[in-house]
C-alpha cells in the first residue's frame, strides 16, 4: 500500500525543549519496538531556537541521573541571595539539591542527531497558522488537518502542540554577558540566583551569576514586569553592576544572551483541543510546564515526560491516564503563583524584600519543594507565615473577593444579623455592581467610532424590555431569566465557549450554570421571593401554587445539575490546558453561600464579588486600564445609574405603593441587563479569555 507523504501519525508543533523531548520519547518508543511503522513530523519555523537557550534547575543529589545527564556542563553546591540595600545577605549550600546548567545546543545536538538517524521523523521548517480536525473521539479515526504557511497542507493522527497565545501578566525579560577576566575573580561553587542590588523602579530587578571558573562566568541583569525594558536601559544596568558591585572595569565578553519567557496563570494554546476527544494535545508553555511565579520550565518538562499516557495515547490511541497534576487539590499552586504575579504587578519593588526573607527564613529543602509544588500545605502555610502578610493578604482579598465578602457576609449573618448583613452586599452593588456596565460605550466593538448607534441599540433594548414587561409581565421575566442565564454562564466559562469555537455542548452546559448562578437562590428563598415575584408578574401567574418544599426540592436539582456542568467543562478545560481549575469546587463554594444567605444579600454577593469583579478584571486586561483610570472613567456613569434608580424608586413611594420599589429595582435590572448583556457577548468572546487569576 502506498503511503501519503503528507500524513503523520504524530505532528509536534514546535521544536523547543517540549517539542524536541517528546519526538525524543517517541523515539525511544519506536526503537523498543521496531516493527511500529510510524511517521513524527517536528513543525517549528526556526528549527535550531533550541541551539541559542540556556536552561538551569535544581534536582535532588539523591535522584538517579536523568536522561540528559550527559548535557548537564555546569553543576553547583551553593547559592546566594541579596537584598536591595546589601543588608540581608543569604548564602547556603542547595542540599538536598543541586543546580545544573544545560546549554540549549548540547541537548539539541543531543536528540537531533539521534532524529537525524531515524527516517521515521521529518522536520518541516514552517508556521503552522490553523489546525483542523475533521473528526475526533474514536480511538483510530479522524485526522487533523494542518496548514501552514507556505500554503502546504500536513495532516496527523495525533497532535502534540507547545505553541501558546495571548499576553501573560507578566514577561521575564534577560540580558546577559558572558565575561571572561584576567584574573580569577569568581567563586566556581556559588550560584548568585538574585542579587538586587540594582534600581527596581517599581519592576522586580536582580543580577543572576552562573560562574562556569575562576575567570569565566555569565552574569545576567532579569527583569519581571508587565513591560518589556528596552535592551539599552537593560545593558546600561547590566555595564553599571559589573563595573561597580563586581568591580570589573575591564573584562571581555565571549557571548550575549537575552530572551522572555511569558509567567502567567492564565496562558491559552494557540490550537486547543476542540472537545474532550480533541487529536490535540498540549505540551510544553501551553500545557503549563512553564512555572508561572518563577520562569522555570526544564525540570516540570523532564517529569511530564515520565507521564507514559502521551506516548500511549499518541502511538497506540490508548486512553491517557489521569494526569498527577490534574486534581482540584493542587489547583492551590495556582493561586500560589497568581499572588505573586499580583504582587510584581502591583508592587514589584516589594519582591526584593520578599525574597530574601523566603530564603532565608526556610531551608532549601522547604523552598525547592515548594517551588516544584511538591511540598504538603502545612508546611506551605509555615511558609507564607514567615514572610509579610500584607502584601499577601491584600493580593489575596484583590483577586479572590467573592470569597472574603460572602464569608464575612455570613459570619454577619449568623451572629449580628439584622440590617448588618446587607452591609457588604450593598457596598458591592453599588460599587462594581452597578459600575461594571458604565463602560460599556466603550467596550462594544460593533459601535466601534459610532456612538449615535451604539445608544440607540442600547436605549432601544432597555425601552424594548420595559414594554415587553408592560403588556405581558411573564414573557419579560423569562426573558431576563433565558438572558441572565446565558450572561452568567458565558461569562464565567468563557475559555470553554472559545477553545470549542462556540460548540453547542459547551454553550448548553454553561447556559445551565449560568441558571443556576440566577435562580438558585430564589428557589432556596421562596418564601423571601415569592411576594417579589408576585409583584413582578402583577399576579398574572399563580406562583402562590408552588410550596417552599417544591420551590427546595428543584433547587437541589438545579443544584446537582450545575455540579454535573462544572465536572464536565472542568475535565474539557483540563484537556485544553493541562492544567487543574476550579469550576467545581468555585460551584460547590456559590450554592452553599447562596444557602446560607438571605436572598438578596446572597445574590447581591456573587453579583458584585463574583460576576462584575470579574467583568471590570477583563475589561481592564483588554482596554489596559489601571484600577484608577477605570475609576476615573466609570465615576459618572455609575452615578447616573446610582440617581437614575433612586429616583424611580423615590417616584413609586411618593406618588404610589411604597412596596412597588421592587418593581422599579427589578425592571431597572432588567433593561440594564437587556441593554448590556449583549454588549458583554460581543466583547467577551471578541477580546477577552479571563485574566490575572484562575476562577473562583
Amino acid at each position: 500500500m502506498v503511503r501519503d507523504l503528507n500524513h503523520f501519525d504524530v505532528a509536534i508543533v514546535g521544536g523547543g525543549l517540549a517539542g524536541m523531548m517528546r519526538a525524543d520519547v517517541l523515539a525511544d518508543a519506536l526503537a523498543n519496538d521496531p516493527s511500529l511503522d510510524l511517521r513524527v513530523a517536528i513543525i517549528d519555523p526556526e528549527p535550531d531556537a533550541l541551539r541559542r537557550k540556556t536552561f538551569a534547575a535544581w534536582r535532588l543529589k539523591s535522584s538517579l541521573p536523568h536522561r540528559y545527564s550527559v548535557c548537564v556542563e555546569n553543576r553547583w553546591d551553593r547559592f546566594r541571595i541579596v537584598s536591595a540595600d546589601g543588608s540581608n545577605v543569604v548564602e547556603k549550600p542547595f542540599d538536598p539539591y543541586c543546580y545544573e546548567r544545560i546549554p540549549g545546543d548540547r541537548i539539541f545536538a543531543h536528540i537531533d542527531a539521534r532524529l537525524r538517524a531515524d527516517k521515521r521523523f521529518v522536520r518541516i521548517v514552517d508556521r503552522v497558522v490553523g489546525i483542523h480536525e475533521s473528526f475526533a473521539g474514536s480511538a483510530g479515526e479522524g485526522r487533523a488537518s494542518i496548514r501552514l504557511a507556505s500554503g502546504q497542507c500536513v495532516t496527523a493522527t495525533r497532535v502534540l502542540s507547545s505553541v501558546t497565545r495571548g499576553n501573560p501578566e507578566v514577561l521575564q525579560y534577560f540580558l546577559g554577558f558572558e565575561i571572561e577576566t584576567t584574573s580569577d575573580y569568581f567563586d566556581s561553587n556559588i550560584v548568585d540566583l538574585m542579587d538586587f542590588r540594582v534600581p527596581q523602579e517599581g519592576d522586580v530587578r536582580f543580577v543572576y551569576i552562573l560562574p562556569f571558573s575562576r575567570r569565566r562566568a555569565l552574569v545576567e541583569f532579569t527583569v519581571f514586569s508587565p513591560n518589556r525594558m528596552a535592551d539599552e536601559a537593560c545593558e546600561k544596568i547590566l555595564r553599571h553592576y559589573i563595573a561597580s558591585r563586581l568591580e570589573l572595569p575591564a573584562f571581555k565578553i565571549l557571548s550575549v544572551e537575552s530572551g522572555a519567557i511569558p509567567m502567567s496563570v492564565s496562558t491559552e494554546p494557540a490550537f486547543p483541543a476542540r472537545d474532550p476527544g480533541s487529536m490535540i494535545d498540549v505540551i510544553g508553555g501551553a500545557g503549563g510546564m512553564v512555572k508561572p511565579s518563577t520562569g522555570y520550565s526544564f525540570q516540570r518538562n523532564m517529569e511530564a515526560l515520565v507521564d507514559q499516557a502521551l506516548v500511549d495515547q499518541a502511538l497506540f490511541n490508548q486512553a491517557p491516564r489521569r494526569r498527577p497534576d490534574s486534581s482540584y487539590s493542587r489547583y492551590r499552586f495556582q493561586v500560589y503563583d497568581a499572588l505573586l504575579l499580583r504582587i510584581i504587578q502591583a508592587n514589584g519593588g516589594m519582591i526584593s524584600r520578599i525574597f530574601p526573607l523566603l530564603f532565608s527564613r526556610n531551608t532549601p529543602e522547604e523552598i525547592f519543594s515548594f517551588l516544584d509544588e511538591k511540598s504538603r500545605f502545612p508546611g506551605e502555610i509555615r511558609i507564607f507565615y514567615r514572610l509579610p502578610w500584607a502584601p499577601f493578604l491584600s493580593s489575596l482579598v484583590v483577586l479572590y473577593p467573592f470569597f472574603f465578602a460572602a464569608c464575612a457576609t455570613i459570619v454577619l449573618h449568623l451572629t449580628v444579623g439584622g440590617a448588618a448583613v446587607w452591609l457588604i452586599p450593598l457596598v458591592g452593588l453599588l460599587t462594581a455592581g452597578i459600575g461594571h456596565g458604565s463602560l460599556d460605550h466603550l467596550l462594544d466593538p460593533a459601535s466601534a467610532g459610532r456612538p449615535l448607534i451604539f445608544y440607540a441599540r442600547y436605549l432601544g433594548s432597555m425601552v424594548l424590555f420595559l414594554a415587553a414587561w408592560y403588556l405581558f409581565p411573564p414573557l419579560a421575566l423569562a426573558f431576563f431569566l433565558f438572558q441572565s442565564a446565558d450572561h452568567f454562564g458565558e461569562a464565567q466559562w468563557i475559555r470553554s465557549i472559545r477553545f470549542s469555537t462556540g460548540s453547542l455542548n459547551v454553550r448548553i452546559l454553561a447556559w445551565v450554570w449560568g441558571l443556576f448562578a440566577a435562580l438558585f437562590g430564589v428557589l432556596m428563598h421562596w418564601h423571601e421571593a415569592l411576594p417579589v415575584v408576585q409583584m413582578i408578574l402583577r399576579e398574572s401567574l399563580p406562583v402562590g401554587l408552588i410550596s417552599d418544599g417544591s420551590a427546595r426540592a428543584a433547587g437541589a436539582v438545579l443544584f446537582a445539575a450545575a455540579l454535573a456542568c462544572s465536572l464536565t467543562l472542568d475535565r474539557y478545560e483540563r484537556k485544553v490546558v493541562a492544567r487543574p481549575v476550579s469550576g467545581f469546587p468555585a460551584t460547590v463554594f456559590l450554592g452553599t453561600c447562596i444557602a446560607i444567605l438571605p436572598l438578596l444579600p446572597g445574590f447581591f454577593c456573587f453579583f458584585a464579588f463574583w460576576h462584575a469583579w470579574d467583568s471590570i478584571i477583563a475589561q481592564r486586561a483588554v482596554k489596559g486600564w489601571t484600577s484608577a483610570s477605570y475609576a476615573r472613567k466609570a465615576i459618572r456613569y455609575t452615578v447616573a445609574s446610582w440617581t437614575g434608580i433612586f429616583l424611580g424608586i423615590v417616584a413609586f413611594t411618593a406618588w404610589g405603593d411604597p412596596n412597588r420599589a421592587w418593581q422599579v429595582l427589578f425592571l431597572s435590572i432588567g433593561a440594564l441587563t437587556a441593554a448590556h448583556a449583549p454588549v458583554m457577548k460581543s466583547f467577551l468572546l471578541g477580546n477577552i479569555t479571563k485574566k490575572n487569576r484562575p476562577a473562583l
